[in-house]
């Protein structure tokens, strides 16, 4: 049994749809028979035949690893952030959650930001409550650095996605959004960042997008991520490297 670092943030069915999708590729790559439930703390466990293969597929097809580890990164979930703290939890191989808490400036300096704003910046890179992040050390890792990166090069108003499986993303995408949405990444199983064409207006695609996803998944999550909120920040006191 695999226990994914995954689990749903408000809407409980994206499991049966998260299964679906599983199934789905499995299959495609030769995979045999798979099963999906919630476990202690929510997290997802996955029955399968084949778990090597259905490993490798994930691994292939997500930002973030979402296959639950002893090994440092863990890929986690935030839970609450506020008064100076970012709270997280990701499980461990045997099912059971870690909680832990950092302080919001020590993660922003890690990202490379050393200004006051800590909690805008943190919030404006999408790190918010729902979120699944990458950490190492109780800090955020190489990998979380370099979707950071990847955010600020593209310079998009953003997107995030919580609660759809994969092939709910693509729906959404081609049932009315494909005009606002440049391109999109799945992060982990149900977390994904849709990036906004240039010229699109944010806040007419989130309506646009809040309209698209109550009609299939009324309980899924979204958060918009603003640009111009992001490039308001002292540059001078970001750096860069990774």
């Amino acid at each position: 049994m695999l226990i994914l670092a995954e689990r749903p943030w408000r809407r409980v069915e994206a499991v049966s749809r998260l299964e679906e999708w599983f199934k789905g590729i499995f299959l495609e790559a030769g995979g045999g028979s798979v099963k999906l439930s919630q476990g202690e703390g929510g997290w997802i466990r996955v029955e399968a035949d084949d778990e090597r293969l259905l490993s490798s597929i994930l691994r292939l097809n997500t930002r973030f690893d979402p296959i639950s580890s002893v090994n440092q990164p863990h890929t986690a979930k935030v839970v609450k952030i506020g008064r100076g703290k970012v709270s997280y939890e990701y499980p461990l191989p045997d099912g059971s959650t870690i909680k832990e808490a950092f302080y919001s400036r020590g993660w922003a300096v890690q990202l490379g930001y050393e200004g006051d704003d800590v909690e805008d910046f943190l919030e404006a890179l999408g790190i918010v409550e729902g979120m699944s992040i990458s950490v190492s050390l109780s800090m955020p890792s190489l990998i979380q650095r370099r979707l950071f990166l990847d955010e600020v090069l593209r310079g998009l108003d953003r997107i995030v996605l919580m609660d759809l499986a994969p092939q709910e993303v693509e729906k959404v995408l081609e049932s009315g959004f494909k005009g606002f949405a440049a391109s999109y990444e799945t992060i982990t199983p149900l977390t994904h960042i849709v990036y906004l064409k240039l010229g699109a207006s944010l806040g007419k695609a989130s309506k646009r997008l809040e309209a698209l996803i109550h009609s299939m998944a009324p309980r899924a999550s979204y958060k918009p991520l603003s640009w111009r909120r992001l490039s308001k920040i002292d540059w001078n006191e970001v750096r860069f490297e990774v």
